[in-house]
């Protein structure tokens, strides 16, 4: 792949990422309050191999634009838009996008469907007329849909994902032209800040950098086939965590925010025999007055749950030789709280009647900062849970909460800096500020408030399509149900202790569980806990402790692995069929495969790896136990592994590992 240079040295899109371009296809689209009309502005510079620069200027109102590309990994670019005010008076910006162009094409377009409990859901639109316009809205950067698209190119077989890092509230805009006649349209894409009642001020002698753009050739014409070289990019951004990330119980689905102290102690100490390591207790710990949703008021509560000994809760906890953890949502501020009262004007009124931190205010910034940090130093917090639930918004800046999240990852980055012991995780009532910028700030990502094993598996398969699979954190919710459930071909008397997991996000609806089936799903990331553990039979603690030390066998390996999508992306609703994923890391001989038969009525599918050396003897371990086989590299990159799973919602977990000489 590589930039063509076009008549004037325009940057052009010809043979670039894989789709065909036209003469001037990268450049900007710029309005400016008071010049009227929309500026397109074709980008003109120097282009090698590696790297592409073009600087532009218009002389009316001194605002220049300058535009880097440069190849950060195989088949991988980043774009970084720069504008600077070089005149005399202040710019108002109420438009600011990167944009590229194609050629008239059959085009298809390939994005992802966001909502609570239905993270990352793949969605294929026919592009033939008009405009489709994805947006992120409210500061919630995953909340409809996410930051990234592909453009597939049916005539030619080609496909380029485009993944933008959002600050603030983004816009994705994919525009057909026609052009007159019988002839297909031409494609423009528009990608950044959102330009919705968008008013940026640009003070001269002052510059602003754009949200950056990642852009990506799809081997073959396949989102999926992206993502092992996004990985081997992206990796890099997340925080590292001596030792990678511990492993956690959290007291959600046990009782939700009813939390009794005696029996969170009996889940402690189960917690504790299976080889957890932190004990996070989650909403329900704070504020003075009913129910959980007193966000704001970071007090203890009185008069319910621990009853304002949480600190000799934690100690116990300690004592018990777990870290301790806690959840908080720094963001959202009930009327009611304390901080309100005397009603400081960097507390603004969101959306959804709560309240927020205007952080690029320095006194909100210091609140904010504050809570955290009183909360990790009064309680020995080793596990921050940040949660982030309320819509925030209107920016007062009229920047788009670009201003806001600038300071909001200052903050994050400060406090890690300052709490190098503790864990932070990222939270958005599940996975809905799951993105490439928010990746660079937290330790992990939770993937989705759905614990059902098949719904993390679907969202997974798309979270990996935009995120590396080492700072993802996903559940295993788990309650004993004894040995009332009968089995068919055995009588009651002699049925074996049964699992149950929710359904989804509450326990409503459950279903029972096969255990290695749940472990095998949230170990393809980074496992916890959650549920009864104290319910759970003998047995069943004595194979979940052999995955929970299977998992911390592996967690620091898996922050520098890559994952392949053996099998595409499927809608959440499509429990059927099989799904693979294989983890490796360059240069190592070691690697996990991950199999999983869902309700498909055969017993048995061959999956072939990647990445493996041809040349190279593997030797094949089943975890937890299982015949061990010897094959070529040859013979897995070609033939593939047979797997054989003898009823639906099973799954196989294999270590491949290649043998020296």
């Amino acid at each position: 792949m590589q930039f063509g240079i076009e008549a004037g040295r325009r940057v052009s899109m010809t043979r670039c990422f894989g789709l065909r371009g036209q003469a001037g296809g990268i450049g900007l689209a710029v309005r400016l309050e008071g010049l009227g009309t929309a500026l397109w502005t074709p980008l003109s510079g120097r282009v090698d191999a590696a790297q592409a620069e073009a600087v532009w200027c218009d002389e009316r109102c001194g605002l220049e634009a300058r535009t880097d590309l440069w190849r950060v990994g195989p088949g991988v670019w980043r774009r970084q838009d720069r504008l600077s005010n070089r005149g005399e008076k202040p710019l108002v910006l109420s438009r600011c996008l990167a944009r590229f162009s194609f050629v008239a094409s059959h085009y298809r377009l390939y994005s992802q469907d966001s909502r609570w409990c239905r993270e990352n859901q793949a969605v294929w639109e026919e592009l033939t007329h008009g405009e489709r316009v994805l947006r992120g809205v409210h500061g919630r950067s995953c909340q409809g849909g996410t930051p990234y698209l592909c453009l597939a190119d049916n005539d030619g077989g080609h496909l380029v994902a485009f993944h933008l890092e959002p600050y603030g509230n983004w816009v994705m805009r994919v525009r057909c032209v026609q052009a007159g006649g019988p002839t297909l349209p031409s494609l423009e894409l528009d990608l950044g800040l959102s330009d919705d009642d968008l008013a940026l001020r640009l003070p001269p002698g002052e510059a602003l950098d754009l949200p950056p753009v990642l852009i990506q050739d799809a081997p073959d014409g396949l989102p999926e086939a992206a993502a092992p070289a996004l990985h081997a990019v992206t990796q890099a951004q997340a925080p590292r965590f001596a030792g990678g990330a511990p492993f956690l119980y959290n007291t959600w689905f046990d009782d939700f925010d009813n939390l009794d102290p005696e029996r969170l102690l009996r889940q402690a100490a189960v917690a504790r025999e299976l080889g957890c390591e932190v004990f996070v207790v989650d909403a329900g710990w704070y504020g003075h007055g009913a129910g959980w949703a007193c966000q704001g008021d970071w007090r203890e509560k009185p008069d319910r749950a621990f009853r304002g000994h949480l600190r000799e809760f934690a100690a116990q906890i300690r004592a018990m030789g777990l870290r301790f953890g806690l959840w908080m949502e720094p963001e959202a501020i009930r009327p009611g709280a304390p901080v309100a009262a005397g009603q400081p004007s960097w507390l603004i009124q969101g959306p959804g009647g709560m309240l927020w931190p205007d952080l690029t205010q320095a006194s909100g910034r210091e609140w904010v900062r504050g809570e955290i940090l009183r909360l990790v130093e009064t309680y020995g917090v080793e596990w921050l849970k940040v949660d982030f639930n309320s819509p925030i918004g209107p920016a007062p800046a009229g920047d788009a909460l670009y201003g806001y999240y600038r300071s909001w990852f200052d903050v994050l980055d400060e406090v890690r800096r300052r709490c190098p012991q503790t864990y932070i995780e990222n939270c958005a009532s599940g996975g809905l500020r799951l993105d490439l910028a928010t990746l660079a700030h937290f330790h992990g990502h939770f993937l989705s408030d759905t614990v059902y094993p098949i719904d993390t598996l679907r969202i997974l398969q798309g979270a990996l399509l935009r995120a590396p699979p080492g700072p993802l954190v996903a559940w295993t919710a788990l309650r004993g149900a004894g040995a009332g459930i009968p089995e068919y071909g055995r009588p009651l008397t002699a049925a074996s202790p049964r699992l149950l997991t929710p359904c989804g996000a509450t326990w409503e609806h459950s279903d029972t569980v096969d255990l290695d089936f749940a472990m095998a799903v949230s170990c393809a990331v980074n496992p916890g806990l959650t549920g009864d553990l104290s319910s759970l039979a003998a047995g069943h603690r004595q194979r979940l402790a052999q995955w929970v030390e299977f998992a911390k066998a592996w967690r620091a390996w898996k922050q520098d692995a890559v994952a392949d999508l053996l099998t595409p992306p499927r809608p959440l609703e499509d429990r059927g069929g099989w799904v693979a994923l294989h983890l490796r890391r360059t240069g190592d001989p070691r690697s996990l495969l991950f199999v999983y038969r869902l309700d498909d009525p055969r017993g048995e599918a061959v999956v072939s790896p990647r990445g493996l050396d041809r040349d190279g003897d593997y030797r094949v371990t089943p975890f937890p136990e299982g015949p061990v086989s010897a094959l070529s590299g040859a013979a897995l990159l070609d033939d593939g592994l047979r797997v054989v799973l003898n009823r639906p919602r099973r799954a196989a977990v294999f270590v491949l590992e290649r043998r020296d000489g």
